[in-house]
């Protein structure tokens, strides 16, 4: 069964560059341009592996409304200077 990645990032060029990187490794992509589209589309039944930009508009990465979010794995991402990615993901309670 093919492994299916759920692909967060409101940089369109990004995200598609994503997805067809990934398609080409078999992987099955959804995807999502921002946080709250992320969380509609976001099934833990389903979904193995999770590329999220941290900074995004409407609902960031840094901080998942969904607990089911925290419980996959996640490959954070910002290009931004100000915003480190050298995070532990996902944030478990200690």
């Amino acid at each position: 069964m093919k492994k299916k990645v759920l692909v967060v990032d409101d940089d369109v060029a990004v995200r598609e560059s994503l997805i067809k990187v990934l398609e080409a490794e078999d992987y099955v992509v959804v995807s999502a341009a921002d946080g709250l589209e992320a969380l509609q589309r976001f099934d833990p039944e389903q979904i193995d592996l999770l590329l999220l930009d941290l900074n995004l508009p409407l609902q960031n990465g840094w901080t998942p409304s969904s607990a089911s979010l925290s419980k996959t794995p996640c490959s954070p991402s910002s290009s931004s200077p100000d915003r480190p990615t050298n995070t532990t993901w996902p944030r478990r309670p200690a």
